[in-house]
């Protein structure tokens, strides 16, 4: 490390064991990676019963970390060559209402500042009700009893 820099020219020779030097090869040093953009959430679906699924956008390529708030890894995915992606949380990872982090990582494993985002609210469900009886005629009207959630 130190001994050249990016995008530098260098020149490979090989020796033998008498000495003999071959014909001098160019190469050229890699650029240094620049730094990852952190990526955009456009969106997070699921609930936390059945999981989540967190679509966004990131460098074209990054890997895509979702962490939870101990920064533990909970879901992972590539964006693809536009930078789109899609990371799927599975049930029991994350709850409802819960704040997580995203993080891009290029193929060097620099990683990009986070982006916090939140799982949505649970919807609440609602039992259908449970009829006991119908009484009554067409002309009266009708009388509908039974039980429903409160």
């Amino acid at each position: 490390a130190g001994e050249a820099g990016a995008n530098e020219t260098l020149t490979a020779v090989a020796k033998n064991a008498s000495g003999t030097e071959s014909t001098p090869t160019t190469f050229q040093t890699p650029a240094d990676e620049t730094t990852v953009t952190a990526p955009t959430i456009t969106g997070v679906t699921g609930n936390s019963t059945a999981g989540y699924e967190v679509k966004g956008t990131a460098d074209a390529n990054a890997t895509v970390e979702i962490r939870n708030a101990g920064g533990a890894v909970i879901g992972t995915g590539t964006a693809d060559g536009t930078g789109a992606f899609t990371v799927t949380i599975p049930a029991g990872e994350a709850g409802a209402n819960e704040t997580l982090t995203a993080v891009a990582k290029n193929a060097s494993g620099t990683e990009s500042t986070p982006t916090t985002f939140q799982t949505p609210a649970d919807e609440a469900t609602v039992t259908a009700p449970t009829i006991t009886g119908v009484t009554g005629n067409s002309t009266a009207g009708y009388e509908v009893k039974g039980t429903a959630d409160a």
